[in-house]
């Protein structure tokens, strides 16, 4: 993780009940892992009143997020084996609960209730959205994802789809609640963490501009309206400052497509003027792919956990 991750919320998502229980800074000697839950509920969770909330939670049905006021660089309770002891398992990762089912049985009881088997690709889209803000944020590799098992995760601490404390320990990509040592659910089922993970990388793809386009001051951006049109040039709510810590960030419109747009219009207007070349983006790091992450994947986008 870098040394000091940044604390913000996702740009999409409100703060909102309940708070989530911190427990300390993640431990700085393992890497970071996203991992992706399901709350098994047809609405917003309580998550103990915080004490097992997350850092952020989705509801698919609505396309809400809400964030539930957990620094990035903060311990959650959402897979803590017991409240007051501090496990691997909840020091080394950044935890988002989807409001949805693994268990296809019970979601089909109500009409309000969405089974992950039934996610759009509308769906897919917000999650990788999230996927590609978090690695943005921190060190989380998403050439490295968990592969799901036929048929999805199992439910056991013994079931033979998890990794071993070794393996996890090391483990820096994309995963699931079921592929994590120590633990017994088998969330988020048959959840298709590649694909999430090669949408985020789409996104990611995309970052070079954003890292180019941020160190240009305000007055830049309405001389470039002027060239290609956008109204991200003139409104000052597109380039507006974000919450995060540095204050040094484009701040995403809740309209993604408009505002990816606007983005590349403005780069390609930028590029062509002569204004400026975007150089490496910030976040990249270069001699990551040379690293061992301790698990049993070597070049593949894919973390084999057979």
């Amino acid at each position: 993780m870098p040394a000091d991750p940044l604390p913000g919320r996702y740009p999409l998502a409100t703060a909102g009940a309940p708070k989530a229980w911190l427990y300390g800074t993640h431990d700085p000697d393992y890497p970071l892992a996203l991992i992706y839950h399901t709350t098994e509920t047809g609405t917003w969770a309580g998550f103990g009143m915080g004490r097992t909330a997350p850092h952020h939670s989705y509801k698919p049905t609505t396309r809400e997020w809400r964030w539930h006021q957990a620094p990035v660089d903060q311990r959650v309770g959402t897979m803590r084996s017991s409240l007051w002891t501090r496990t691997p398992a909840n020091e080394k990762a950044h935890q988002l609960e989807i409001v949805a089912y693994s268990d296809r049985r019970i979601a089909d009881q109500a009409a309000h209730r969405i089974w992950v088997g039934d996610f759009t690709e509308d769906h897919y889209r917000d999650l990788a959205g999230y996927a590609a803000w978090i690695a943005g944020e921190t060190d989380v590799d998403l050439g490295h994802v968990m592969t799901v098992p036929p048929g999805g995760w199992t439910s056991g601490s013994a079931s033979p789809w998890r990794l071993d404390q070794d393996e996890w320990l090391a483990f820096d990509g994309l995963g699931a609640h079921g592929g994590v040592t120590g633990q017994s659910h088998w969330d988020t089922g048959v959840l298709d963490l590649a694909r999430i993970a090669e949408y985020a990388q789409e996104l990611m793809s995309d970052r070079i501009w954003l890292t180019a386009l941020q160190r240009q001051p305000p007055e830049y951006f309405v001389a470039l309206n002027e060239q290609t049109g956008s109204p991200a040039g003139a409104d000052p709510g597109y380039w507006g400052k974000s919450h995060n810590s540095d204050g040094n960030r484009i701040r995403a419109n809740p309209d993604d497509r408009e505002w990816d747009n606007a983005v590349e219009e403005l780069a390609t207007a930028s590029l062509r003027a002569g204004a400026f070349h975007p150089g490496p983006a910030d976040h990249d790091h270069p001699d990551k792919s040379d690293k061992d992450h301790g698990h049993k994947a070597t070049s593949s986008t894919k973390t084999t956990i057979t």
